[in-house]
């Protein structure tokens, strides 16, 4: 291991275990369907997203390390900021595409490892599922990668129950034109997410 990569497996070690301490004590965390994850190669991450708690969550609860991309807003407070990086995230200028934050996604899932979004883009503040964008999908189909769908239950209560629920990884269809495949690809993801939160 290189200085660069140890730094950084140690940043990660601290990032996971702050973040994983903070919750023990903050919530009643459960998670279910944590042996879907696949366990080697490129995995798009797809979950709701109804708090900026969601992707400490995730990267705490997955089974594997996961680079998750983030509001470049949450990037602004330094000490955050270096948790969030510990942990592997990216920040992604919202708005507009950014150039910069796809083409580290994709190294990352040509790597064979694992990127975690939330293609509603934004908060749901009803907590249902919001539109969903074609990034995951675009992401997943240029790289080859598996969807892996999750959703959160909870209302970030003080001592109140969060739910992680993983289903069953799936490819998405390839069959058309790019444009017909992420489409149908951000139906889905939109669908698995929906199903998970039901069952």
């Amino acid at each position: 291991m290189n200085t660069v990569s140890g730094v950084a497996f140690l940043l990660y070690g601290l990032g996971k275990g702050l973040f994983a301490l903070l919750f023990k004590l903050l919530f009643n965390v459960r998670v279910e369907g944590r042996e879907h994850f696949p366990a080697r190669g490129p995995v798009v991450f797809c979950a709701n997203h109804i708090s900026w708690w969601d992707p400490p969550l995730l990267a705490v609860v997955a089974p594997r390390k996961v680079r998750f991309m983030a509001k470049q807003e949450l990037f602004s407070n330094v000490a955050f900021a270096y948790l969030l990086r510990g942990l592997g995230a990216f920040p992604i200028k919202r708005g507009a595409p950014d150039r910069r934050a796809i083409r580290e996604a994709l190294s990352i899932l040509e790597d064979g490892q694992a990127v975690g979004m939330f293609p509603e883009g934004t908060r749901s503040k009803t907590g249902d599922m919001g539109q969903v964008s074609a990034g995951a999908a675009f992401l997943a189909l240029k790289t080859k990668a598996i969807i892996q769908p999750a959703v959160i239950i909870s209302d970030y209560r003080l001592g109140g129950r969060v739910v992680v629920r993983m289903g069953a990884p799936f490819h998405l269809d390839e069959g058309g034109s790019r444009s017909e495949q992420s489409a149908r690809g951000a139906l889905a993801i939109t669908n698995a997410i929906g199903r998970l939160k039901e069952s």
